[in-house]
């Protein structure tokens, strides 16, 4: 039942012609990275992930299995580390960019995946 809800608010959104980014927030483990693959098939695999950890031991699991889901290959950690960007491979193989951005520099995140 909530992830049918969550599913036609999130196309709602989808439809408005001035939408903003979409932030999806959550306790732990309750299907967030399920609904959002969920709905990236319906937009086509457009939605490039943005997993923001404040803490240096992420293993990122929910970003990899969203990215063996997805045809593009660009995903974004925001952390408290400087800006990088790695080359990194799924745990079932597939290679993707994950751009490493810093805090303070969220607010360029157009501008850099423009430079891509």
């Amino acid at each position: 039942m909530f992830q049918r809800i969550a599913l036609i608010q999130f196309r709602i959104w989808a439809a408005k012609s001035n939408r903003k980014p979409l932030v999806l927030r959550g306790a732990r483990k309750v299907g967030k990275t399920t609904l959002v693959n969920e709905f990236g098939k319906e937009l086509d695999n457009n939605i490039i992930p943005i997993e923001v950890k404040a803490g240096h031991n992420a293993k990122l699991k929910s970003l990899h299995i969203f990215m063996d889901n997805v045809n593009h290959h660009t995903a974004i950690r925001v952390w408290s580390k400087p800006f990088s960007i790695d080359n990194v491979v799924t745990y079932s193989g597939k290679e993707f960019m994950l751009y490493n951005i810093p805090f303070y520099y969220v607010s360029n995140i157009e501008k850099i995946l423009a430079l891509k």
